[in-house]
């Protein structure tokens, strides 16, 4: 036999080994996928600059610990 056709029958016997691998890892039900029912449907806060510090914070947030802060609401 040649070179080229051990090299090609180490090759085949290699990929086939690592799909064996895999299939034990992996199983039958493949890699892990996101479904519609695994997603979050939590609600979305929207987020504004805060003009002293510039961190983004929840537009109904309370005010910080900060004596400037510029945000409504009771302190915290």
């Amino acid at each position: 036999m040649g070179v080229l056709t051990k090299i090609l029958i180490i090759l085949v016997a290699l990929g086939i080994g690592a799909a064996m691998i895999a299939k034990f890892f992996f199983g039958k039900r493949g890699p892990a996928r996101l479904s519609a029912e695994s997603t979050s449907t939590k609600p979305v806060a929207d987020m504004k600059k805060c003009a002293v510090c510039g961190t983004y914070v929840a537009a109904g947030a309370p005010r910080c610990a900060r004596g400037d802060c510029p945000l409504g609401g009771a302190r915290a």
